[in-house]
């Protein structure tokens, strides 16, 4: 792990995400946009859960063979740098975290040579109380959040991973 002002374009090979720990949120954001996906099948109540991690497990743990082309499986199968996967869709309340230092996550991606956030990036989280039909999104550059049926747009999501073990700061 490097920090910002001591990285160059000379370790990109080596650069697995962006490191974040901020206000309650502490991950690596994956350093790519996953292909855009469906967010999951319409018709189908996705189990609740307190954050990604969970929505994501719970979603793979109750729809496993629907889950080859979803947002969510992206997630879980992106593979980082340092071969780790086992990556979530990210929820609401972790995105509304990092979207409000987003002018730091934009320079610090294109630092590392990442892609830039997309504009309209999928999300975990109930979005609507007919949560059957709808996935949640967020709209990166203005930080809302919206609804949006769960296979009427290829939306982008972006790969959230936990930090490694004995991660000093």
């Amino acid at each position: 792990m490097y920090k910002l002002q001591d990285y160059d374009a000379s370790l990109a090979d080596s650069v697995v995400g962006i490191a974040v720990k901020y206000d309650g949120f502490s991950g690596v954001i994956a350093p790519t946009n996953n292909a855009g996906a469906h967010w999951g099948p319409i018709y189908r109540n996705i189990p609740d859960g307190n954050n990604g991690r969970e929505w994501t497990n719970n979603f793979l743990a109750q729809y496993p063979s629907d889950a080859n082309n979803y947002a969510f499986n992206l997630c879980d199968k992106y593979a980082f740098a340092d071969g780790r996967t086992n990556g979530y869709l990210g929820s609401n309340s972790e995105w509304k975290l990092l979207v409000a230092r987003k002018d730091v996550l934009d320079f610090a991606m294109t630092a590392i040579g990442g892609d830039a956030f997309s504009e309209t990036s999928w999300v975990a989280g109930e979005s609507s109380a007919n949560a059957s039909d709808y996935g949640s999104y967020l709209t990166w550059s203005t930080g809302s959040f919206a609804n949006q049926s769960k296979t009427a747009r290829n939306y982008a999501s972006r790969t959230l991973i936990e930090l490694p073990e004995g991660l000093e700061w």
